[in-house]
Protein backbone atom coordinates (compact mmCIF):
# COMPACT_ATOMS: atom_id res chain seq x y z
CA UNK A 1 0.00 0.00 0.00
CA UNK A 2 1.39 3.80 -0.63
CA UNK A 3 2.33 5.78 2.14
CA UNK A 4 0.26 8.30 2.95
CA UNK A 5 1.43 11.70 2.48
CA UNK A 6 -0.25 15.02 3.26
CA UNK A 7 1.94 17.95 2.76
CA UNK A 8 1.39 21.63 3.41
CA UNK A 9 1.91 22.33 -0.57
CA UNK A 10 -1.66 20.00 -0.88
CA UNK A 11 -3.35 21.60 2.16
CA UNK A 12 -2.97 25.37 0.47
CA UNK A 13 -5.14 24.10 -2.12
CA UNK A 14 -7.97 22.54 0.36
CA UNK A 15 -10.61 23.91 2.15
CA UNK A 16 -11.37 23.76 5.76
CA UNK A 17 -14.64 22.05 4.88
CA UNK A 18 -12.59 19.59 3.16
CA UNK A 19 -10.23 18.68 5.69
CA UNK A 20 -13.13 18.84 7.95
CA UNK A 21 -14.17 16.10 5.77
CA UNK A 22 -11.72 14.05 5.26
CA UNK A 23 -11.04 14.02 9.25
CA UNK A 24 -14.33 13.26 10.40
CA UNK A 25 -14.61 10.06 7.37
CA UNK A 26 -11.47 8.82 9.27
CA UNK A 27 -12.52 9.20 12.45
CA UNK A 28 -15.52 7.12 11.18
CA UNK A 29 -13.41 4.55 9.50
CA UNK A 30 -10.63 3.95 12.91
CA UNK A 31 -13.92 3.19 14.71
CA UNK A 32 -15.29 0.97 12.29
CA UNK A 33 -11.95 -0.88 12.88
CA UNK A 34 -12.11 -0.96 16.55
CA UNK A 35 -16.23 -2.05 16.50
CA UNK A 36 -14.35 -4.95 14.24
CA UNK A 37 -11.93 -5.58 16.22
CA UNK A 38 -14.63 -6.03 19.34
CA UNK A 39 -16.87 -7.71 17.43
CA UNK A 40 -14.18 -10.87 16.89
CA UNK A 41 -13.67 -11.00 20.66
CA UNK A 42 -16.84 -11.16 21.35
CA UNK A 43 -17.30 -14.43 18.52
CA UNK A 44 -13.65 -15.30 19.91
CA UNK A 45 -15.42 -15.88 23.51
CA UNK A 46 -18.21 -17.44 22.31
CA UNK A 47 -16.23 -20.05 20.13
CA UNK A 48 -13.84 -20.21 23.43
CA UNK A 49 -16.61 -21.61 25.49
CA UNK A 50 -17.55 -24.33 22.86
CA UNK A 51 -13.67 -25.27 22.45
CA UNK A 52 -13.39 -25.96 25.97
CA UNK A 53 -16.23 -27.79 26.54
CA UNK A 54 -15.05 -30.22 23.57
CA UNK A 55 -11.68 -30.02 25.33
CA UNK A 56 -13.03 -30.89 28.66
CA UNK A 57 -15.59 -33.63 27.27
CA UNK A 58 -12.45 -35.37 25.18
CA UNK A 59 -10.16 -35.65 28.63
CA UNK A 60 -13.62 -36.03 30.84
CA UNK A 61 -13.91 -39.31 28.64
CA UNK A 62 -10.54 -40.36 28.20
CA UNK A 63 -10.41 -39.97 32.53
CA UNK A 64 -12.88 -42.56 32.32
CA UNK A 65 -12.29 -45.30 29.54
CA UNK A 66 -8.66 -45.04 29.36
CA UNK A 67 -8.89 -49.00 29.38
CA UNK A 68 -11.10 -49.15 26.28
CA UNK A 69 -9.61 -49.96 22.77
CA UNK A 70 -6.54 -48.47 21.86
CA UNK A 71 -7.37 -46.61 18.71
CA UNK A 72 -10.38 -44.95 20.35
CA UNK A 73 -8.07 -43.50 22.82
CA UNK A 74 -5.29 -42.76 20.35
CA UNK A 75 -7.88 -40.85 18.39
CA UNK A 76 -9.45 -38.95 21.51
CA UNK A 77 -5.68 -37.68 22.29
CA UNK A 78 -5.84 -36.58 18.65
CA UNK A 79 -8.65 -34.64 19.01
CA UNK A 80 -8.26 -32.77 22.36
CA UNK A 81 -4.51 -32.12 20.87
CA UNK A 82 -6.29 -30.44 18.08
CA UNK A 83 -9.11 -28.06 20.22
CA UNK A 84 -5.51 -27.45 22.42
CA UNK A 85 -4.25 -25.77 20.13
CA UNK A 86 -7.47 -23.91 19.08
CA UNK A 87 -7.83 -22.71 22.79
CA UNK A 88 -4.16 -21.44 22.51
CA UNK A 89 -4.99 -19.27 19.54
CA UNK A 90 -8.54 -18.00 20.58
CA UNK A 91 -6.78 -17.11 23.80
CA UNK A 92 -4.32 -15.09 21.87
CA UNK A 93 -6.96 -13.46 20.35
CA UNK A 94 -8.87 -12.43 23.34
CA UNK A 95 -6.78 -11.52 25.60
CA UNK A 96 -5.30 -8.07 25.90
CA UNK A 97 -3.99 -6.93 22.88
CA UNK A 98 -2.93 -3.24 20.83
CA UNK A 99 -5.62 -1.25 19.57
CA UNK A 100 -5.06 2.10 18.83
CA UNK A 101 -7.10 4.94 20.51
CA UNK A 102 -9.48 7.01 18.66
CA UNK A 103 -8.26 10.34 19.51
CA UNK A 104 -5.28 11.70 21.15
CA UNK A 105 -4.78 13.00 24.83
CA UNK A 106 -3.94 16.41 25.52
CA UNK A 107 -0.50 16.19 25.97
CA UNK A 108 -0.01 14.63 22.72
CA UNK A 109 -1.58 18.30 20.62
CA UNK A 110 2.10 19.64 21.80
CA UNK A 111 0.46 22.60 22.15
CA UNK A 112 3.53 24.40 23.88
CA UNK A 113 5.51 23.60 20.48
CA UNK A 114 2.82 25.09 18.53
CA UNK A 115 2.28 27.91 20.20
CA UNK A 116 5.68 29.11 19.92
CA UNK A 117 6.35 28.32 16.45
CA UNK A 118 3.11 30.63 15.80
CA UNK A 119 4.07 33.42 17.92
CA UNK A 120 4.81 36.88 16.46
CA UNK A 121 3.13 35.69 12.96
CA UNK A 122 0.23 36.92 12.16
CA UNK A 123 -2.26 33.73 10.84
CA UNK A 124 -5.74 33.70 10.50
CA UNK A 125 -7.71 31.48 12.90
CA UNK A 126 -8.75 29.22 9.79
CA UNK A 127 -4.83 28.81 8.73
CA UNK A 128 -4.29 27.86 12.17
CA UNK A 129 -7.24 24.92 11.87
CA UNK A 130 -6.00 23.86 9.07
CA UNK A 131 -2.55 23.12 9.84
CA UNK A 132 -3.59 21.56 13.46
CA UNK A 133 -6.34 19.25 10.95
CA UNK A 134 -3.23 18.20 8.57
CA UNK A 135 -1.44 17.16 12.05
CA UNK A 136 -4.81 15.33 13.22
CA UNK A 137 -5.76 13.46 9.16
CA UNK A 138 -1.69 12.15 9.05
CA UNK A 139 -1.96 10.90 12.78
CA UNK A 140 -5.39 9.26 12.12
CA UNK A 141 -3.91 7.77 8.95
CA UNK A 142 -1.42 6.44 11.33
CA UNK A 143 -3.74 4.64 13.67
CA UNK A 144 -5.96 3.61 10.96
CA UNK A 145 -3.38 1.78 9.47
CA UNK A 146 -2.23 -0.20 12.49
CA UNK A 147 -5.28 -0.73 14.05
CA UNK A 148 -5.81 -2.62 10.18
CA UNK A 149 -2.91 -4.63 10.55
CA UNK A 150 -3.87 -5.54 14.22
CA UNK A 151 -7.46 -6.73 13.25
CA UNK A 152 -5.36 -8.88 10.13
CA UNK A 153 -3.38 -10.51 12.82
CA UNK A 154 -5.87 -11.03 15.07
CA UNK A 155 -8.56 -12.40 12.08
CA UNK A 156 -5.87 -15.28 11.13
CA UNK A 157 -5.39 -16.37 14.82
CA UNK A 158 -8.66 -16.91 14.62
CA UNK A 159 -8.47 -18.54 11.54
CA UNK A 160 -5.65 -21.10 13.05
CA UNK A 161 -7.93 -21.52 15.95
CA UNK A 162 -10.51 -23.21 13.68
CA UNK A 163 -8.42 -25.08 11.34
CA UNK A 164 -6.81 -26.32 14.64
CA UNK A 165 -10.21 -27.95 15.97
CA UNK A 166 -10.79 -29.30 12.21
CA UNK A 167 -7.14 -30.73 12.10
CA UNK A 168 -8.07 -32.53 15.11
CA UNK A 169 -11.48 -33.91 14.33
CA UNK A 170 -9.91 -35.06 10.87
CA UNK A 171 -7.01 -36.67 12.51
CA UNK A 172 -9.09 -38.27 15.00
CA UNK A 173 -11.40 -39.57 12.97
CA UNK A 174 -8.76 -40.91 9.98
CA UNK A 175 -6.38 -42.62 13.14
CA UNK A 176 -9.61 -44.42 14.45
CA UNK A 177 -10.09 -45.84 10.95
CA UNK A 178 -6.92 -47.03 10.33
CA UNK A 179 -6.36 -48.27 13.28
CA UNK A 180 -9.41 -50.46 13.52
CA UNK A 181 -8.79 -51.82 10.27
CA UNK A 182 -5.56 -53.50 11.39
Amino acid sequence: MEEFKLTNQTTKHLSLDILKQVYNEGKERLKDLRDQESATTGRGYTLLGIYITLFFAAIGYLYLHWEEEFAFVFSMILFAIGVGFSITFMLMVILPRDHMPIGRTPSEYHLPQWAATLEGKDYEDDAKLMALLTEEIKQLERSIQEQAGYNRVRTEKFKYSIISCIIGMIASIFFFICLTAL
